[in-house]
């Protein structure tokens, strides 16, 4: 500190003040920079991490020119469609496209006929064939088209043909030419529609007559399977890397792609609809994400804009799933940043007033010098100016720890912005707090001002939660939303000291009736006292309403990330695969460590009677004994009663519209009596969101359609087994089959980057508001010192002695920390309530539902054993040193 000639040296005391004031200051400049910092560079891994996680076909851009009328491929369409692509959008894939062309969906017959299940076939051409697939047997296509005669095809092939296209030989019309094309299927396509290598396919779904040019036929070639994982280049054809098979009894059927040699191949030949081009734009491998909220609107434009007129066709079209990407982005970075300030704020808000209660510590020491110094004609410019330049020089090692955070953690020069504003406002307090002080008795002015104020303050905070609620979203971009905590922390501690001074008043006129003196000297003391450290006490109420809220957002991330767990998982571990047989259900059953299992038998479309006629829908069976016991320790219930008449109860899903729960359920050829029984949303781990589906008993269908229900898609386990046991015994039966683990997917949840970067702020939030709380306890018995040395001399001139001192000083700040603890718990359920309306925390993880902001059991009983200890912490400073003419008195 700075110090005029003939003024005294400043003692121990004071250098130690001061030092602690610059330790509040480069505390909050850094944090206020590090915050910065954090928030921000995470939100750009954040982008990245949500667009990496994303589903592969979400992340490309396909531009489709519909029935096209060309014979090739147009040249230079590549360059023209990437051109045409928005800037954010052209940013976020890879610039050159690939070209496919795939015929319409089409009924394959093999010539001749022979029995197979009812199938669809579509021709698919893809670029760079050979290094998409394996050949299983057989050989790769040739490229091109081959025009052969009718007659020239193998007999039985040539009479099927005829018949099919409607060609009657002894009309004596000469045979048409058919187009021949060479396709690989994949192998279990093949099987599954009983097609050899070497047959030859007739694709159709109308009647061709005389005098129109018939369609071509597919020479089979080979069989194949997908030489690499997903993604690649396979998969822009729906059905090649493996077909979509419905296994419902009677209605079984096939959709698979039969692989042309290449896409010029596709075009070339002949079909009853013309084929779709489609250029498709994958990932880019470096994807630039810097400004999410433009992808959000261009990609929406992508699905709306037009093409260049590559090709003669009869529509182009385009889908991305980038704007619905972004847009999570955008929405994920708002919550989370709307968690994080609300907790920011308010320990930002406590930070500050700690820092205002020890500057004005700070100036009472010093009141002594201000008034001479002002004594000696220094006015209030020049001690202002004085006074800054000091607390300018407490906040510079501050703004050097910052600006060295920002250059080793490569940060931007926005960041260290937000320390130096921080820097200011620690100025502005440092210096006006000192300005301030006086030990001269407040005019009546004065007095009405100051309760303007505080009135003025409690509207505000009032008004701002009232905009906020009235809003239900807390949009971080909103000043309102940044000073809402504060605020209600601030007005709060204002309405809660006024309240605790009249309780005071009262309590103090009921203790003059008794003998005892220290209960009127304490309750006058503390109510003294309460008008004097109103910055203090808002600082407690602040910092603990921070951590409070802050407890209460981390633990509801927790409870989501657990929902979505059961949501996922519906047991324990889940083991998913077509096809599974009781052979396998057994064998999962007989694992150690799994206490029970239930297997789910699925059809993917059953008719069910509804209000709005007869509605396909998704048919789940299961043991409904099995299925509460492996969900037992969920928050789901699947309650399916037992059957007790005719019809067998179902449970519905709620998008079907079923007036009357009598019913009835098509299953196979059978015609079964139902009756609705209640509506779940979901079965947990089995059917998707939003999917129309009926659950009914396993056992009770079987014996009333007369089926064998054995083949399974889910199994679901409750326990603890070895999951590598049980993907070994799932792969033997299906490769295709995969297990998930409940605990493995909340821990996915917890780690994703948006919760991992949320809790990571909210848990130094908590952090740092406890100790701000504790501090600010320190600050508020510190400020009461000069009050219980009068009191003491007060004690001394009664004949008090030392115990009565001691019990003087805590009834003297007990209350004030006690009524600050019990403010800070209103004010961090009201802030509960507010982030509970106006954040989307299912935004952050995966669940469905919605998510309410709840602290859990276990935080609310160690928030009232902080209170407690705050209340211990308090008392134990106040009598550590009570005043010293008591002690005198007490060694005489």
């Amino acid at each position: 500190m700075t110090r005029s000639p003939g003024l005294a040296r400043p003692s121990l005391a004071d250098r130690g003040l001061a030092s602690l004031l610059v330790l509040l200051c480069a505390s909050l400049v850094v944090g206020a920079t590090g915050a910065s910092l954090w928030l921000r560079s995470t939100a750009d891994d954040l982008a990245r991490a949500t667009f990496g996680d994303a589903t592969y076909a979400a992340t490309q851009v396909k531009v489709t020119y519909v029935e096209v009328g060309d014979r090739e491929l147009p040249a230079g369409g590549p360059e023209a469609v990437a051109a045409a692509l928005p800037p954010a959008v052209r940013a976020t894939v890879d610039p050159e496209p690939r070209a496919s062309v795939a015929s319409p969906e089409m009924v394959p017959t093999v010539l001749p006929a022979r029995p197979a299940v009812p199938s669809f076939l579509t021709v698919a051409g893809l670029p760079g064939l050979e290094s998409l697939v394996e050949v299983v047997d057989g050989r790769l296509p040739d490229p091109g088209v081959t025009t052969v005669s009718v007659a020239d095809l193998p007999a039985p092939a040539q009479e099927a043909y005829l018949a099919k296209i409607g060609v009657d030989r002894g009309d004596g019309l000469p045979l048409p030419d058919v187009e021949v094309v060479e396709v690989v299927l994949e192998e279990t396509a093949a099987s599954e529609m009983n097609v050899e290598i070497g047959d030859l396919v007739a694709l159709s779904g109308l009647s061709f007559g005389r005098g129109v040019r018939p369609p071509a036929v597919l020479r089979v070639v080979g069989t194949y399977e997908a030489a690499d994982a997903f993604p690649t280049p396979l998969d822009d054809a729906d059905t090649a890397r493996e077909p979509a098979i419905d296994p419902t009894p009677d209605a079984r059927t096939v959709r698979a792609t039969a692989v042309a040699a290449d896409p010029t191949t596709v075009l070339r030949a002949t079909w009853e609809a013309r084929p779709d081009l489609r250029y498709t734009f994958d990932p880019a491998t470096s994807t630039s994400l810097t400004d999410t909220d433009q992808l959000v609107a261009q990609a929406r434009e992508v699905e709306l804009q037009s093409w260049p007129p590559l090709a003669r066709s009869l529509d182009e079209t385009a889908v991305t799933g980038l704007g619905d990407l972004a847009e999570q982005v955008v929405s994920q970075r708002a919550t989370s940043e709307g968690m994080s300030l609300l907790g920011l704020t308010s320990l930002a808000a406590g930070g500050f007033a700690v820092l205002l209660a020890a500057a004005v510590v700070l100036a009472g020491r010093r009141r002594t010098t201000t008034r001479v110094v002002r004594a000696r004609g220094a006015g209030v410019r020049w001690l202002l100016g004085q006074r800054a330049g000091e607390a300018l020089l407490l906040t510079l090692p501050g703004i050097a720890v910052a600006a060295g955070v920002v250059v080793l953690a490569g940060g931007e020069a926005g960041d260290l912005v937000v320390g130096l504003v921080t820097a200011g406002l620690c100025v502005a307090l440092v210096a006006l707090a000192q300005l301030g002080s006086s030990d001269r008795e407040q005019s009546v002015v004065q007095l009405v001002i100051r309760d303007a104020v505080q009135l003025v303050l409690v509207v505000l905070a009032v008004a701002s939660v009232w905009l906020v609620w009235r809003r239900g979203d807390l949009d971080v971009s909103d000043p309102v939303t940044l000073v809402t905590a504060p605020l209600v922390g601030a007005a709060a501690s204002v309405v809660a000291l006024r309240l605790l001074q009249l309780l005071l008043g009262v309590l103090r006129r009921i203790a003059t009736r008794g003998r005892s003196l220290a209960p009127v000297v304490g309750l006058s003391q503390g109510l003294a006292l309460s008008q004097q450290v109103v910055v203090a006490t808002s600082a407690v109420v602040l910092a603990l309403t921070a951590a409070g809220v802050s407890v209460a957002l981390g633990d509801s991330l927790r409870a989501a990330a657990e929902r979505t767990g059961w949501e996922q998982v519906g047991a324990d571990v889940v083991a998913q695969a077509p096809g599974l047989e009781d052979d396998t259900a057994e064998a999962l059953a007989g694992l150690a460590g799994v206490e029970a299992t239930a297997p789910v038998f699925s059809a993917p479309s059953v008719s069910l009677s509804t209000d709005l006629g007869v509605e396909g829908v998704r048919l789940v069976a299961f043991d409904p004994d099995a299925m509460r016991e492996v969900g037992a320790d969920g928050p789901f219930r699947v309650d399916l009663p037992a059957r007790t008449g005719e019809a067998m109860p179902i449970l519905v899903s709620p998008d079907l519209e079923v007036a009357d729960p009598a019913t009835e359920l098509r299953y196979a050829t059978s015609l079964l009596p139902v009756e609705v029984a209640g509506r779940v949303d979901r079965i947990p781990g089995v059917t998707a969101p939003g999917e129309s589906f009926v659950a009914i008993d396993a056992a009770a269908l079987s014996e009333a359609a007369g089926r064998n229900l054995t083949s399974y898609d889910d199994i679901l386990i409750k326990g603890s087994p070895d999951v590598t046991e049980v993907e070994r015994i799932v792969r033997d039966r299906s490769a295709l089959g995969q297990v998930r683990v409940r605990s493995e997917v909340e821990e996915a949840q917890l780690s994703s980057p948006v919760v991992t970067r949320t809790t990571a702020v909210l848990l130094a939030v908590a952090v740092g508001s406890a100790l701000v709380a504790g501090f600010a306890v320190v600050l508020l018995v510190t400020l009461g010192g000069p009050l219980r040395r009068r009191t003491g001399t007060l004690l001394v001139t009664l004949g008090g002695d030392l115990r009565q001192a001691r019990r003087v000083s805590v009834l003297g700040v007990a209350p004030l920390v006690a009524v600050a603890c019990l403010t800070s718990l209103a004010c961090g359920g009201l802030m509960v309530l507010v982030a509970d309306r106006g954040l989307d925390l299912a935004g952050l993880t995966a669940t469905q539902d919605a998510v309410r902001v709840l602290p859990s059991g276990l935080s609310v009983v160690l928030a009232a054993a902080l209170c407690v200890g705050l209340v211990v912490l308090a008392g134990l400073v106040a009598v550590r040193r009570p005043h010293e003419p008591l002690e005198r008195t007490e060694r005489r």
